[in-house]
C-alpha cells in the first residue's frame, strides 16, 4: 500500500488548512464523539480493536458516524454515504488526498487523530516502512508526563512523528522545537501545526540532537524507537531501535544532559530489554554518569511472547502465514540476544543542582502521571537528601491514601498487616507499614514541621528526643516513596 501523497496538503496556506480543521468540527469528528467508540475496545490487544470500533461507529447510523468511520477508523464507506456525510467537501477532500476511493469504497488516505481540540494527520502504519506515527495510547502517556512541568518554557521533542506531543505541548509553553530524522514526519508535523494554528512550533529535520546543537531546553520529550530488529528484517523507521532495541535510546540518553537547561529534564518512554545484567536504573546511570540525576518510573516487566505477537501484528494485521513466520523469528531473536523480558518505563533524566542521585519507583499500569507528579517525585528526592532542610519541612500524607489493617483468615492468634494504598491513577505501588512507622507518619502529618513531628512521636512513644531523631531516615524514605509530600 503506497503512502498518502502529502504534497497538496503541504502546498496549502495556513488559513486553508485551518478551514479543513473547522470543517471536521462541523462534521462532528471530535474528541467527545470519538472517545466512547475508542473505549469499547480499550481492553483488547491492539490487533483486535479495529472491528469493534468499526462496529460501534457503524451502529451510529449518522453522517457523523460515516465521517468518523472513514477518517478515524479506516472503515471504507460507499460513495453515496460519503456524499451525504461530506457534502460539497467530498471532492475537495479526495483531491487533497485526505480521502481516497478504492474498490472497497471511500476511506481516509491518512489516519486522523483527535486529541482534545487538536487534529493530527498520521499514516497507516502498515503502509510502508517509512510510515509516520500519529496518535497512539503511548504517545499520550508521554504527552501527559510533560504537561504542567514547573517552569518549562522551551520544550524539545525528538522523533516527533506527526507532531502529536509537540502540538499538545505548544498550547501551554512559549516555544516547542520538534525534530525527526524523517523528512515525511517533518512535513506532516508542519501541516498539523498550521492546521491547528500553532505558531510557536518549529520543526527541524535531523537525527537525534543534530538539529539543535548548542541549544538547551527546560524539557525534552521522546519516545525513541525501541523495538528489537531481527537480522533479516527490513528497517521500520518508527519501530526499530537497533538489534536489541535499546541502542537508539542509549544514544539519545548519552547526549541528553548536554541539552538540558539548569533544572531541566528529559522524559523518555522506553521498553528496555532485560538481560539480567543490570537494572534500567544502573544502565541509565552508567550512561549519564555524574552529569544528571536519574528517576526510573517502572511498570511490571512485559512478557516477550506477548510482545513478539503484538508487534508483528502491527506489520501483519491480517495475521496471515507471514505473521506466524515473523513471530517465530522475533521470538527466537530475543533468545539469541539473551533478552528474557521487556521493562516499560518513563525514564527521567534531570539536571538539578546538588549531590547526584538515582532511583527506581515501581508503578501501576493505571498511572496517569503529569509533569506536576514528576516535579513532586524529583523534589522529594532532593529534599530527602538534605537532612537540615528536611527537618524544617512541612510534610503531609497525600489525599486519597488508604491506610488498611488486614488479617488473612480467622483467629485471634493470626497476625495482621498494615499497608498504605494509593489511588489507582497515582500509580504508586502499595507500601507495607509497621505500627511504629504509622505512628511516626501520623505525627509528622499533624505537625508544623518534621522536627515538631519527631518531638510529638518521641512523646507518644516515651522515647528520648535524640533517639527519636534517628527516625529522620525513615521519614526521608517515606518522602521518596510517596507516603509523605511537601505541604
Amino acid at each position: 500500500m503506497p503512502l498518502a501523497d502529502v504534497t497538496k496538503l503541504a502546498a496549502l496556506k495556513p488559513g486553508d488548512l485551518q478551514s479543513i480543521r473547522d470543517r471536521l468540527r462541523e462534521l462532528g469528528v471530535t474528541y467527545a464523539a470519538s472517545m466512547p467508540i475508542f473505549r469499547t475496545s480499550a481492553a483488547l490487544p491492539p490487533m483486535l480493536q479495529a472491528p469493534i470500533r468499526r462496529y460501534h461507529a457503524r451502529k451510529l447510523g449518522t453522517k457523523q458516524g460515516v465521517a468518523m468511520r472513514a477518517l478515524l477508523f479506516q472503515d471504507p464507506v460507499t460513495r453515496e454515504e460519503a456524499r451525504d456525510a461530506f457534502g460539497a467537501d467530498l471532492d475537495r477532500f479526495l483531491d487533497l488526498g485526505i480521502l481516497k476511493e478504492g474498490d472497497d469504497g471511500i476511506v481516509g488516505d491518512f489516519v486522523l487523530g483527535v486529541i482534545d481540540d487538536l487534529y493530527v494527520f498520521g499514516d497507516v502504519l502498515t503502509a510502508d516502512p517509512e510510515a509516520v506515527m500519529g496518535f497512539g495510547p503511548t504517545t499520550m502517556t508521554l504527552a501527559r508526563a510533560g504537561h504542567e512541568t514547573h517552569g518549562a518554557k522551551r520544550v524539545l521533542e525528538i522523533g516527533c512523528g506527526a507532531g502529536t506531543i509537540a502540538l499538545s505541548m505548544a498550547k501551554s509553553v512559549a516555544r516547542v522545537v520538534a525534530t525527526d530524522i524523517s523528512a515525511r514526519a517533518v512535513q506532516l508535523t508542519r501541516i498539523n501545526a498550521a492546521m491547528n494554528d500553532l505558531r510557536n512550533v518549529e520543526v527541524r529535520e535531523g537525527s537525534l540532537f543534530d538539529p539543535v546543537r548548542g541549544e538547551r531546553f527546560d524539557l525534552v520529550l521522546s519516545q525513541p524507537p525501541f523495538v528489537a530488529r531481527p537480522p533479516d528484517d527490513s528497517a521500520v523507521t518508527f519501530l526499530h531501535g537497533g538489534a536489541r532495541g535499546d541502542e537508539l535510546p542509549r544514544a539519545l540518553i548519552a547526549e541528553l544532559p548536554e541539552f538540558l537547561a539548569q533544572n531541566g529534564r528529559g522524559v523518555l518512554l522506553v521498553e528496555w530489554p532485560d538481560t539480567g545484567e543490570a537494572s534500567v536504573e544502573a544502565t541509565v546511570k552508567k550512561i549519564v554518569g555524574d552529569r544528571a540525576d536519574v528517576l526510573v518510573l517502572q511498570l511490571s516487566p512485559a512478557n516477550i511472547d506477548n510482545h513478539a505477537a503484538i508487534y508483528e501484528a502491527l506489520i501483519h494485521p491480517t495475521l496471515d502465514p507471514a505473521f506466524e513466520r515473523a513471530v517465530l523469528v522475533r521470538r527466537g531473536h530475543f533468545d539469541a540476544m539473551g533478552v528474557r523480558a521487556l521493562v516499560p518505563t518513563l525514564t527521567v533524566v534531570s539536571r538539578g543542582a546538588g549531590p547526584r542521585w538515582s532511583a527506581t519507583l515501581p508503578m501501576h499500569a493505571a498511572a496517569k502521571l503529569d509533569g506536576r507528579a514528576i516535579d513532586r517525585m524529583i523534589a522529594a528526592r532532593v529534599l530527602a537528601a538534605d537532612p537540615d532542610r528536611l527537618r524544617k519541612a512541612r510534610l503531609r500524607m497525600p489525599a486519597g491514601i488508604v491506610l488498611a489493617q488486614e488479617q488473612v483468615g480467622p483467629g485471634s492468634n493470626v497476625p495482621s498487616t498494615l499497608s498504605a494504598r494509593f489511588p489507582p491513577d497515582v500509580g504508586l505501588q502499595n507500601v507495607d507499614l509497621t505500627e511504629h512507622l504509622l505512628i511516626l507518619l501520623t505525627a509528622v502529618h499533624e505537625s508544623r514541621t518534621v522536627d515538631d513531628g519527631i518531638a510529638r512521636f518521641a512523646e507518644q512513644m516515651d522515647a528520648p528526643k535524640e533517639k527519636a531523631r534517628e527516625t529522620l531516615g525513615s521519614i526521608a524514605d517515606a518522602l521518596r516513596y510517596g507516603l509523605l509530600q511537601v505541604a
